[in-house]
This record gives C-alpha cells, structure tokens and sequence, in this order.
C-alpha cells in the first residue's frame, strides 16, 4: 500500500485567503494564468521532476514578496525542494510540512521574473505528489496568491515517459565545453534542450532539431556552478539532471 504524507496546515490559508488576493500573475512558458488554479507536471520516477513559473507584479508600486510552501499530499520516500531568489538543498518529505523562505525579493512593477522553480525527487515512486506554493506581500501577508503544483510520475503514457532513447552528457562536471548526446523517439515533437541556474532562472537553451543530435555548450557560456538541464518534448519535460561548471 502508497504510503502518503498530508498535511492540514495549509487549510487555515486557504480560508483566510479570501481576505485579500496578491496582485501578482502567475503564469508558465506559454503564458497560461496559474494564479489559484492547480499545475500539473508530468514526469517519470527516476528522475528529478522540475516545475518553472513566472511572477510579475501588476501593482503600479513595488512590492516585497516571498513565498512559502505547504507539502498537501506528498507520496512517502521522495524529497522536494524550491527556490525563490535562492535554491535550499532538497530535504525527504515530511522534513518542512511548511517551508518559508528566508529570502525575499523586491518585485518592480511590470517586470516578469522567472526565478520560482519547484523540484520533486520520486526517488523511483510512482504516484501523484502535490504542494500549495503562496507568494505573499510580506507588508501584509494575508495578502497572497497560491498555485497548487503537482508532480505527476504514476500516470505518464508511453509516450511521455519514452521521449529520450539515449543521453549521454560528458564531462560533468566540466572545466570547459559540454557535450550532449540526445536520441529521440519519432514522435517527440517540439523538443528543446534547456538549463536553468540554482535562481531557477533560464539561462541556456537550444531546439533539438534531429531525433539524434549531439550539442555542445560551448567553453565560457555558463560561469562555474551547478545547474540543471532538462530535455522538454511534447509540451512537457522528459527529464532534468544536474550539471556541474568547476572553477579552472
């Protein structure tokens, strides 16, 4: 029997919610409004599932916001971590029901960021993990906004779980250039190769262009530090692994 972990503490938030609603929009890459609504991401077991979200505040003011995390329904045995402004290293479920961040961040008005990113480890589990993401104004924090994220690794197709035939990504960690090897099935359509830094900010990214292609990053396009690449194909990511830039 799935063992699963929940939690009662976001109950309280979500009643009192209603006080006031966060003028910041939520939204993904393709632009879709996720401000209190719940995102699904699809993935696989064995591998880290890696959810990106955009944040713009639509004050004509700025505003101090932070965000804070509630594990709802978390399948037992999988570890989660996040970031906002700076990533914490990952923690097995039931360590943080609730995760404030200690790091806040001034958002301008009218200007999109992209550093929000949430991770769930399966750790080989199959199942369904969801958590409540609040940003909130830390002037008044019952002034807040939530997404629901939930990490889909149970009921992924075939399709889905079989985009990438081969990866091979050498070196890692790497003083200089890296090379990756990527075969795809036939059916993998839209497909790029992308990497985000430990802000969960974007900062590299290339289409696949063949069903089998081999991609450098070239010597001196990332400064040394770890990051995480993901290869995205059907509207979805097929797997995110972390990469190492060592210091020459």
């Amino acid at each position: 029997m799935k063992k699963v972990f929940t939690s009662v503490l976001f109950v309280g938030f979500v009643v009192a919610s209603s006080i006031a609603q966060l003028n910041v929009e939520i939204t993904d890459y393709n632009g879709n409004v996720q401000n209190e609504s719940t995102y699904t991401y699809y993935g696989v077991p064995n591998s880290t599932m890696h959810a990106v979200l955009l944040s713009e505040n639509m004050n004509s003011s700025n505003m101090v916001v932070n965000v804070k995390r509630y594990e709802t329904s978390v399948q037992a045995n999988t570890s989660n971590f996040f970031c906002w402004g700076i990533c914490y290293g990952s923690q097995p479920v039931g360590t943080h029901p609730l995760w404030v961040m200690s790091d806040v961040i001034d958002m301008d008005p009218g200007v999109e960021i992209d550093n929000f990113s949430a991770y769930h480890q399966p750790q080989g589990n199959v199942g369904v993990s969801c958590f409540l993401y609040v940003w909130y104004d830390t002037a008044d924090p019952n002034d807040s906004t939530w997404v629901n994220i939930c990490f889909d690794s149970e009921s992924v197709g075939i399709e889905e779980s079989g985009v990438v035939s081969k990866l091979n990504v050498y070196p890692n960690p790497s003083l200089g250039s890296v090379n990756f090897d990527i075969a795809l099935e036939s059916f993998a359509t839209d497909a790029k190769l992308i990497i985000h830094n430990l802000l969960g900010e974007r900062v590299w990214s290339t289409s696949i262009m063949n069903n089998e292609q081999k991609i450098v990053l070239g010597e001196g396009e990332l400064t040394p530090g770890i990051y995480f690449y993901s290869i995205e194909a059907n509207g979805r990511v097929a797997i995110t692994e972390k990469l190492i830039i060592a210091q020459q």
